[in-house]
């Protein structure tokens, strides 16, 4: 049941102006027209070279003027790529291998189009949750090192037809990790205007190699005994380290040990590997996952 992580991205927050933006004529694009598509580009300069950084999700404007805005942006370190598969029904336990070594499985979008009909798959992550009609896929590396992606067989997740269109969209990962980058410049025009104000609000973080043999061998045993569920100090340690990979040291204690004491509560302490502590999404994202499987006491 455990699941090695993979290379993954790392990404920054930042509040977008886009300025003088007019049309010709004198008056003002919809913010429908100005919308920040995803995939649209961005660069940022890292020990004097440029990398790129890619908007994951169409964000739409608030217009204030000539000025529009765009808040809270998420923008990731790598490229977009897409691969497309048919599903053959003859073939027994069919895999679809993506072309690319370097996949941040945690953004890979997946979609299939049956019959004319495109519907987005979700990739499984607890099979107690699944049924014979969940839209689900699974992924696993495979020999080569490449990510390969199946789907259900009527029994855990919905078969496919005969002729089915897979459409796989996925970032590659820089094999530079640009942690700690603020600096961001537009490259992409949004409606032809590029004349653009960024201030970052959450610095580049979280980029990550995949995970190594020797972290596997010391982790996999850990998130056996955790069994998914968070009951005791070692199974929050356990699942902190599954959901913030880029941690460098965690330490978890219960409140009954804290100073003053705090029953009922359990306190982590997160040092990232490139930063000195974490940011206020970061923090957010943790605690939302955590608060999944806590006991219901």
């Amino acid at each position: 049941g455990f699941v090695p992580a993979s290379e993954k991205c790392a990404s920054a927050i930042v509040d977008i102006a886009l300025n003088n933006v007019r049309n010709a004529d004198g008056t003002s694009p919809t913010t429908a027209e100005m919308q920040l598509e995803r995939g649209y580009i961005f660069e940022a300069k890292f020990d004097g070279i440029n990398y790129q950084f890619v908007v994951p999700n169409t964000i739409k404007p608030t217009q204030n003027g000539t000025t529009y805005n765009y808040s809270s942006v998420p923008l990731v370190q790598g490229v977009y790529s897409t691969d497309q598969f048919i599903f053959d029904n003859q073939v027994g336990n069919p895999k679809f291998v993506l072309s690319n070594s370097r996949v941040d499985t945690s953004r890979l979008e997946v979609s299939v189009n049956s019959g004319g009909v495109s519907e987005t798959y979700t990739l499984a992550t607890d099979v107690s949750n699944i049924k014979t009609d969940s839209k689900v896929f699974y992924t696993q590396e495979n020999e080569e090192g490449f990510t390969e992606i199946y789907f259900g067989d009527g029994t855990l997740g919905v078969a496919l037809k005969d002729g089915d269109v897979i459409t796989a969209t996925y970032i590659i990962v820089d094999t530079i990790h640009c942690n700690g980058i603020k600096n961001f410049t537009q490259v992409t025009a949004v409606n032809g205007y590029t004349d653009s104000t960024i201030t970052t609000t959450s610095n580049a973080q979280g980029g990550t190699e995949k995970e190594d043999i020797e972290s596997i061998k010391f982790k996999a045993t850990k998130f056996y005994t955790s069994q998914n569920r968070l009951v005791t100090l070692n199974d929050y340690k356990a699942k902190v380290k599954e959901y913030y990979p880029n941690a460098d040291a965690v330490a978890v204690w219960g409140g009954e040990d804290n100073d003053p004491p705090q029953y009922g509560k359990v306190f982590l302490a997160i040092k990232p590997l490139n930063s000195d502590y974490l940011s206020g999404s970061e923090k957010t994202e943790i605690k939302n996952k955590l608060n999944a499987l806590n006991m219901l006491t």
